[in-house]
């Protein structure tokens, strides 16, 4: 976890790597979980931020940039989508353990 130069604050998730329950595709999907990716949320909720996606584990307490790769998608990965449900938080997925890269 680290804030970016933007003032955002940045955090990675490993994939659970078959180890859990959920699906092993949770890490390919942008409307289900948060494991195997980054988030990049605004935590100050500055202006023209917007509020998150309603999930059971959203908190009022943060904002999503406006400029998220996800926001407002309508289709992923060639199918469609319901923007409602996407995970907003989301930056980069597909990622196996973002940590073990950065270091």
């Amino acid at each position: 976890m680290l804030f970016g130069a933007d003032g955002f604050l940045y955090i990675s998730l490993a994939d659970p790597n078959g180890v859990s329950p959920l699906n092993s595709d949770t890490s390919q999907r942008i409307d289900k979980d948060l494991f195997g990716g980054v988030l990049r949320i605004d935590v100050d909720r500055q202006p023209g931020s917007l509020p998150p996606n309603p999930h059971p584990a959203v908190s009022t307490n943060y904002a999503i940039p406006a400029d998220n790769p996800f926001v407002g998608r309508t289709t992923y990965n060639g199918a469609p989508i319901d923007p409602v449900k996407i995970r907003t938080e989301l930056y980069a997925i597909g990622l196996r353990n973002p940590l073990a890269h950065v270091l």
